[in-house]
């Protein structure tokens, strides 16, 4: 059994930059709850997987709009806590989804920058 979840996980990041300790928050169309797992960034798409390696979602590059980062500070009364965000818009069929994803501190910035990246290179690629 934990051969079969390594050999899953090690599939699921093949092909792309691997981000784990992501979390998705909202956006996609029939998943109602957070899930922890990996962000997988490549050329051609954008996979989130869960904490044991499964796809949950998967986003083409030609579809993505744009990607921002965004960092939220709270204070509490013994301490400030600040989140980071990746707001990536794709379009769905006929509409478009903002998929929320938590990110570890000092890397919203980047994964945005990296997913604008390789979206303008499938913008740009012909068909």
């Amino acid at each position: 059994m934990i051969a079969l979840v390594l050999l899953v996980s090690a599939a699921t990041v093949r092909g792309g930059e691997s981000f784990p300790e992501t979390q998705y928050v909202s956006g996609k169309a029939g998943l109602a709850r957070k899930i922890e797992g990996t962000l997988i960034i490549g050329q051609r798409e954008i996979r989130f997987a869960d904490k044991q390696g499964r796809p949950v979602f998967r986003i083409r590059m030609e579809d993505v709009l744009r990607a921002s980062p965004t960092t939220e500070s709270r204070e509490y009364p013994l301490s400030a806590k600040t989140r980071e965000y990746v707001r990536v818009e794709a379009k769905s069929g006929e509409t478009t989804e903002t998929i929320v994803f938590r990110t570890a501190r000092h890397r919203s910035a980047a994964l945005a920058a990296k997913i604008e990246f390789f979206r303008e290179k499938a913008v740009a690629a012909p068909p």
